[in-house]
Order: C-alpha cells, then sequence, then structure tokens
C-alpha cells in the first residue's frame, strides 16, 4: 500500500510538471525535423557518453512539404548542399552510421595497414645486405626474384606486398558475395519501405473518410433540426470524435506521439509510460473539448480510461448513430434513412480498418532471422573488404577506401531499420493538425450555413 501511494504520489507530481510541447517546432520550409524517437536516443543514460549517443543517433522526420521545401528540395545547388562538410558531417544520416559501425571499419582496417606496413618493414630490412638502411635496386630486385616482396606502384606512391601480411590476393569473394549482399539489403529495404508506404496510405485514407464522414454528418443531420437540440450537438459531438480519434490512434502507435520534451529510459515502466502519455492526451484533447461543458468533459475521460483508446472513440461513434442519428424523430433522433446510417457504419468500419492495419504494422516486424542475418552479411562484408582493398590500394588507401564503402553498406541497411517502423517515420501530429482543422472549418462553414438559413 505504501509503494502504491509513492507511485500515485509521483505520477501526480510528473503530471504537474507535463511538458507543455507536444509537437516538435518546424521552422518555414523545413525538410525534416528531429525526434526523439524510438531507438538508442531515446534511451540513452544520463551523461557525456548518453548526451553523445543522443548526438549521434538521434532521428529525424521528413515533414509535410510546401512550396519552399520544394523549391529546396529541387533546387540547381542541392547536390553541393548535401555534400557541404557542415551539413553532411552533421547530417542524420552520416551520424547514425558513423558510430560504432563505420568507427569498426575505420578502426580494423588501420589496424591492419599497421601490421601490413610493419611486416613489409621487416622483409625490407631483411633485403638490406650490406646494412646501409637503403635498399638498392639490386637488392630489391633480389627480393621480387626470390618472391619475398612484391612491388606496387599506385596514386604516386610506392608500396610492397610480402606473403607473411594478412590480406587476398583476388576480390573474387567479393565480388561474388557483393551480388547476394546486394539482393538481400535490396529486398531488405524494398520491403521497408513497402511497410512505409502502407502506413502512409492508411493515414491518407484516414484523413479522406474524416473529411467525408463530417461533411456528411453535418450535412444530413443539422439540416433536420435548426435548433441547439440533443441531434444538432450530437452532430457536433460526432465530429469532434472524428478529430480525436487520430490522436488517440497516434500514441496508440508511438510511445510518445512525438512530444519533444518526452524523456524516458529502458528501466521506465509500462505504467509510468502510460500515464505520461494519459497526460499528454488529455492536453490535445482539451484542444478540441469544451472540458467547462459536463457532458464533453465525460466524453473525454471515458476516452483516456481504456487500453485501446480509438476503438473506444469509435464505439462511442457508434452508440451516436445508433441512438441519436438512427432513432426516429418522434422519439426525439435525427430520424436518418436506413442508407445514410449504414454509410457512417462503414465509414466507422474503415476506420476500424486503419486501426487494424496500424497496429498490425507496428506489433509485426519483417521476420527477424532475415533482418539480422543481413545485418551479420553487412557486418563481415564490411569488416573483411580490407583484406581484398590492401593488396590493390596499399597503405594509403585501404583505409579510406574501406571508410567510404562501409558508409555505403551501413547507409543501406539503416536506412531499411528506420523506416521498418514507419510511425516513427511520418509527421503523425501534423495529420491530426489536419484533420483537426479541416473538421473545424466544417463545424464553422456549417455554423454559418444554419445562421443564414434561418
Amino acid at each position: 500500500m505504501i509503494r502504491l501511494r509513492i507511485f500515485a504520489r509521483r505520477l501526480s507530481i510528473e503530471s504537474r510538471s507535463t511538458p507543455r510541447r507536444l509537437k516538435p517546432d518546424i521552422s518555414k520550409g523545413a525538410l525534416q525535423v528531429e525526434v526523439n524517437g524510438s531507438g538508442a536516443a531515446r534511451y540513452a543514460k544520463q551523461g557525456l557518453f548518453g548526451d553523445l549517443i543522443r548526438w549521434l543517433r538521434r532521428p529525424t522526420i521528413d515533414v509535410n512539404f510546401d512550396h519552399r521545401a520544394w523549391a529546396i528540395h529541387t533546387g540547381p545547388m542541392k547536390n553541393f548542399n548535401l555534400w557541404a562538410p557542415h551539413k553532411f558531417l552533421t547530417s542524420s544520416d552520416f551520424k547514425r552510421i558513423v558510430f560504432p559501425d563505420v568507427l569498426q571499419v575505420a578502426l580494423l582496417s588501420g589496424a591492419l595497414t599497421f601490421y601490413n606496413s610493419s611486416c613489409a618493414e621487416r622483409v625490407l630490412k631483411t633485403l638490406d645486405v650490406n646494412k646501409d638502411g637503403h635498399v638498392s635496386m639490386q637488392e630489391l630486385q633480389a627480393g621480387i626474384d626470390s618472391g619475398l616482396v612484391e612491388a606496387h606502384h599506385i596514386m604516386g606512391t610506392n608500396f610492397f606486398i610480402t606473403p607473411d601480411m594478412l590480406m587476398l590476393t583476388t576480390m573474387v569473394p567479393f565480388t561474388i558475395t557483393s551480388i547476394a549482399l546486394g539482393m538481400m539489403l535490396s529486398f531488405r529495404s524494398q520491403n521497408c519501405f513497402a511497410r512505409y508506404d502502407e502506413a502512409r496510405k492508411l493515414w491518407g485514407s484516414m484523413i479522406n473518410e474524416t473529411r467525408a464522414l463530417s461533411a456528411r454528418i453535418l450535412s444530413l443531420v443539422p439540416s433536420l433540426s435548426q435548433e441547439d437540440t440533443e441531434v444538432t450537438r450530437a452532430a457536433h459531438h460526432a465530429v469532434k470524435l472524428i478529430m480525436t480519434f487520430p490522436l488517440t490512434l497516434k500514441y496508440h502507435v508511438t510511445v510518445d506521439g512525438h512530444s519533444p520534451d518526452v524523456k524516458f529510459s529502458l528501466e521506465t515502466s509500462d505504467e509510468e509510460i502510460e500515464h505520461t502519455k494519459r497526460a499528454l492526451l488529455s492536453e490535445e484533447l482539451r484542444t478540441i473539448w469544451d472540458m467547462e461543458d459536463e457532458v464533453e468533459r465525460s466524453y473525454v475521460e471515458r476516452c483516456l480510461e481504456p487500453t485501446n483508446r480509438p476503438l473506444h472513440v469509435l464505439q462511442e461513434l457508434n452508440m451516436i448513430n445508433a441512438r441519436v442519428f438512427q432513432r426516429s424523430t418522434e422519439e426525439g433522433g435525427a430520424g436518418l434513412h436506413a442508407v445514410h446510417v449504414d454509410e457512417i457504419y462503414r465509414s466507422v468500419t474503415r476506420f476500424q480498418d486503419v486501426l487494424g492495419a496500424c497496429e498490425r504494422i507496428y506489433k509485426t516486424p519483417i521476420y527477424t532471422g532475415f533482418s539480422r542475418f543481413t545485418s551479420r552479411c553487412v557486418f563481415l562484408w564490411c569488416n573483411l573488404i580490407p583484406l581484398g582493398l590492401y593488396p590493390i590500394l596499399g597503405p594509403w588507401g585501404t583505409m579510406p577506401t574501406s571508410v567510404v564503402v562501409g558508409l555505403f553498406m551501413y547507409g543501406l541497411d539503416d536506412v531499411g531499420a528506420r523506416i521498418e517502423e514507419p510511425f516513427g517515420s511520418l509527421p503523425l501530429w501534423q495529420y491530426c493538425d489536419g484533420i483537426a482543422g479541416t473538421c473545424r472549418q466544417l463545424l464553422s462553414e456549417d455554423e454559418a450555413m444554419k445562421t443564414a438559413g434561418r
């Protein structure tokens, strides 16, 4: 009991200190915005190392484009801007893969280069027969003839390879396996993008359905009753429920609803996370519902209680349709025709389809065995390729080339990983704002048309 009281007291303190920023700040013409995400950046521990992880792994989301964003995205200098050092080195695409993956490739290729260079120096000392500290052309030629050393020249530099070096004398293994690796990465990236595209289409269809359903309800119901009665209030409440559904779905498929001030750790309990999400959702619902009105406040309180809040919102919408819209005018209802009532039910069913599809995407990743196998293959391929590059590029070219190859391969792998969970990569708050704005416009126009028609 004491533990429960302490936990409740802690929750009440957190409730009073609920962050007021409910969505990321987006500047005009922005293409992306940084978010907390759901990976290492969110759950990094406090401290210098945690701050570094958050800086390196903090993800970005492509926001809704406007005319400014399209002008920047398709500008003539876009390629030069993408490779500008201050933009490339600080871009999330680069930072996410540079540590620890690409850094490990750099360290491994550097260690290989150091070891092979040491082997070459020992062999050259062996060829220095007269011990004058300099290998003459005759001594070098004797070493080449005897097979102790092989001389190479590339990009204006000379280097030597010896049989005892760690290297592969052919790139054939990497050439053959690169085909299979490319197919695996391509297959994974395509499937991840398919999930991203499906999620965007689901939310797009929901946006279209909210407009159609709101307009249908407001055009049919208020025309039967021009006064402030149960029917007109039910119509307005139905539209507000339509505005509420995407908000509840946003928090249902993300850990924080993209609220930038929320901080969780891996030790945060499910109860604390749920309490925080409930407080955030309550703040957002206050922008839709009139908390001074007892009826509307009861809608909000009922919405915040269940675990599956989107499903509850749809059930509330069904109840209004059954108890008010379908009821005859003699009984105080709207008396809608059965066809119109059925259309409202069908719209709710489409919302339920969107909810179920979003839950399926969120709860079911691409088969983890395939993802892990692909990541293991990328790891081995990137860390072994310095063995094949050294005989070709020597000590000066092996490390930078290995790093570039690592950037390409790990970059492709990371893109797939980021969009495999699409709801963390979509600006859901902008979709919710768009739906709310459309519904408010319909409500305002409905009031104006009713006033003009009286």
